[in-house]
């Protein structure tokens, strides 16, 4: 996630306002905290948390009791999520 803000970044110094769509595993939103992994590279990157969507791989398998803080965070910054 971190480097593909980081790219989208670069490009905003050079003028364009595009926006990254990134595949993350189930895994990653197994605890709550995992919300602040996305978040610290937001804003280290500084890019817009609209500028960012995260595409769930293998939802079947998300457990969503123990992920729905995660997301719902990062919903209420602005990231969008798909399904994948």
């Amino acid at each position: 996630i971190h480097n593909a803000l980081d790219w989208v970044a670069r490009w905003q110094e050079r003028g364009h306002e595009l926006s990254v769509s990134v595949n993350v595993p189930p895994e990653l939103f197994a605890a709550p905290e995992s919300a602040q992994l996305v978040i610290d590279a937001l804003e280290l990157t500084g890019v817009d948390p609209s500028r960012l969507s995260l595409e769930l791989l293998e939802t079947r398998e998300l457990e969503l009791s123990a992920s729905n803080e995660a997301i719902d965070e990062l919903v209420r910054l602005g990231v969008k999520l798909h399904l994948d």
